[in-house]
This record gives structure tokens, sequence and C-alpha cells, in this order.
């Protein structure tokens, strides 16, 4: 027997009307939809101090700027600086504690203060405009050794002046420039432009450095050094130095140092 079919009313039941969605409506009450901030009203201001956000982690450029700092950095004067300790242990054990014959890290088993570091500089102008500034750099620890020149920290014979053993004062650069953020001329005492590792701490990967650094190259120069800026990621420097690490020496004799240098800027 076939099972009967379904019935099917007469008539379907009537769904009410939907009205439209307003915004601001709920329920016959109509409630204020607040407005999304903007993007400039939803952080807080930004105080001038406060150092911008960087893309990347470069540490000399002012106007990005990520190591909070004590003293203020777009003054006409700068002043800034560091502190480096550390330590090494000898296996030999010596009892003379000299780990040498090596400058930066020669003292075992026993805490160093490398570098007491200060700063002191006004900066060449960088709006195009021509103008004058100084840098002088201070080092009081056991570093000071790879921060002396003959005449100035020691005598042509290298004998100490002021100076002790294991801790002193050195004032690596001391110098004048003359020029804008294009073509500039460095007249005094200066870092070289010659290797890859620097005296200031903060310049190198590890804490110790390469024997090459102490035995291979200059630390110093006394003299002129003019470098113009190429593009913005060439320069190119020239100059003339009265050899390495000597304001007066036994032997006097101008040197030429220059170099054509790429370092990439948009990375």
């Amino acid at each position: 027997m076939a099972a009967p079919a379904p019935s099917t009313p007469a008539t379907l039941p009537e769904i009410p009307p939907v009205e439209p969605r307003v915004a601001g409506a709920l329920g016959g009450a109509v409630v204020e939809t607040p407005t999304p901030p903007s993007a400039s009203e939803s952080l807080p201001p930004r105080l001038p101090t406060e150092p911008m956000a960087c893309p990347t982690t470069r540490v000399g450029d002012l106007l990005c700027d990520p190591v909070r700092r004590v003293f203020p950095q777009d003054g006409p004067v700068r002043l800034r600086g560091w502190v480096n300790s550390g330590g090494v242990y000898n296996s030999s054990v010596p009892d003379s504690k000299f780990n040498g014959p090596y400058a930066i890290v020669d003292r075992s088993a026993e805490p160093m203060l490398n570098q007491l570091y200060a700063i002191v500089d006004r900066p060449l102008p960088t709006t195009g405009r021509f103008g004058a500034g100084f840098r002088i750099d201070t080092l009081f620890g056991s570093d000071f050794y790879l921060g002396q020149s003959r005449g100035l920290e020691v005598d042509r014979d290298f004998g100490l002046r002021w100076n002790g053993q294991y801790y002193g004062l050195a004032i690596p650069q001391a110098y004048a420039e003359f020029g804008d953020d294009v073509i500039a001329l460095k007249l005094g005492r200066f870092y070289t432009t010659v290797g890859y590792e620097v005296l200031p701490s903060v310049g190198n990967f590890f804490y110790s450095r390469a024997y090459s650094f102490q035995f291979g190259q200059p630390i110093t120069h006394w003299g002129g050094l003019l470098t113009t800026q190429l593009t913005q990621d060439w320069n190119v420097h020239v100059g003339l130095v009265n050899g390495w690490d000597t304001l007066v020496g036994r032997a006097n004799n101008i040197n030429f140092i220059g170099g054509l240098k790429y370092q990439a800027t948009d990375w």
C-alpha cells in the first residue's frame, strides 16, 4: 500500500518584514556609534626628545637614534661616551698575571676597566651650509696603551709622560673640521682609515681584537684629511700625515693616505 503524500498547507505562514539595519539603531533605541580615531589620534603624542622609531640599528644617525642618551645630541656642542670593562682567564695562571704580548686583554684573572671614554664635539652642518666644528676624544683605562702617540702621551723613545703601567689617559682624537656634509677637511689628530677593527669598543663586535690590529696597522694619525661624499654610499678621502701614531718622532716624514669607501645605506 503506498504511503499517503504529505499534505501541503493552503497558505504559508506570513514572515514578518525585516526592517533595514541602520547604524546606531538597536531594538528601537538609538545608540551613538563612536567615530574611530584617526591614525594620529590613536597614539599618544611623541615628545620632542623621544627618539624616532628606527628601521635599522644604526646608531650614528641622530635623526633615527635607538640609543637612550643622558645628554641631548641635537645641540651645537654634544657630549657622549661609554664604559667598557671585562676580563680574561689564562689557563697557565702566570704569577705576573701578564697575558701579553697584547695590550687590549693583557691581564689574566683580573677585572679590567678597558675604556672610560668621553667625546665632546661640534658637528658640521648637514644643511649644505659651510661651517666649522671640532672633536676631542679622551680615553682612560687599560686600553690607553694603543691610543698613545709619540710626542704627546709618550716621548720620542716611547717613555711614559703622565701614565702608569696598567692604567692611563690618552687623547686619540683632537681635530678641527671645516666644510659640510658633502666635503670636509680635518686638521689635527684623528683615527686612521686603515683596517677593519677600531680602538673605540663600541665599533667592534668582539671584546678582544685581532693581532693585526695592534701590530699591523696604525691607530691614529697627525695631519690633514679631506673627505668627499661622491654619492650616498660612496666617498673618497685623501690626506697627508706624519706616519703612524706620531706627532713628533725620531724621523718625521710626510706620508700620503687615501682610499675609496663604499658603505651601503639602504639595507
